[in-house]
C-alpha cells in the first residue's frame, strides 16, 4: 500500500467521527423572540426538527406556555393542539406533555375579518376560523384542535377545554 493511500485512510478514519458528531449528534441552539414570546430550541443540523428538535423554553411574557392536559383527548386523533405564535408553530401530541416544533417562524394567518369586541378581550379569546379580528393583541396566538380554532391569550391555553 502506498504512503499516499495510507495517509488518506488515516485521515478518513480521523475525520469520519468528527464529521459524524458535528452533523448528526451535536445540537445547534437557536433563540427567537418577538412580541413578548421567546422560543429557545435545539436540533442536530441534518435531522428533522419536528422529530429531533427539543424546545428548551417556550414562553409568552415570561410565563411558560403549557401543553394542555390529556383528560379531554381520549377519543381525539394523535394531534391534540397546534399553536401558531409570533415565534413559531408548535404541536402538542396526545400522550406527551411537551411541545414539538413544526416551524420556527411566524406562520399566523394575516387575513382580517370584523372587529374584536370588549367581551372577547375580557374573556381572553374568541372562536374563529383562521381569520384574525381587527384589534386582536399582537401577542395572541392561533390555537386549534379537532374541535376548536381560537385566537387566544397565551396565558389561557392550558385553562380552556380543547
Amino acid at each position: 500500500m502506498s504512503r499516499r493511500r495510507r495517509r488518506f485512510i488515516v485521515a478518513a478514519i480521523v475525520a469520519f467521527p468528527i464529521l459524524f458528531y458535528l452533523g448528526c449528534v451535536h445540537r445547534y441552539h437557536e433563540t427567537v423572540e418577538k412580541d413578548g414570546w421567546v422560543l429557545k430550541w435545539n436540533c442536530p443540523p441534518f435531522r428533522c426538527p419536528h422529530c429531533s428538535g427539543r424546545i428548551e423554553q417556550f414562553t409568552a411574557h415570561g410565563n411558560p406556555v403549557a401543553c394542555p392536559a390529556d383528560s379531554s383527548f381520549a377519543t381525539v386523533p394523535k394531534t391534540k393542539l397546534t399553536v401558531q405564535s409570533p415565534v413559531c408553530t408548535v404541536v402538542c401530541l396526545r400522550g406527551e406533555d411537551a411541545w414539538r416544533i413544526l416551524a420556527a417562524s411566524d406562520t399566523r394567518p394575516t387575513d382580517i375579518c370584523g372587529n374584536i369586541t370588549p367581551e372577547e378581550m375580557t374573556q381572553g379569546y374568541y372562536d374563529a376560523g383562521t381569520c384574525r379580528k381587527r384589534g386582536t393583541p399582537a401577542d395572541w396566538c392561533l390555537a386549534s384542535s379537532e374541535e376548536y380554532c381560537r385566537w387566544i391569550n397565551p396565558r389561557l391555553i392550558d385553562a380552556l377545554p380543547w
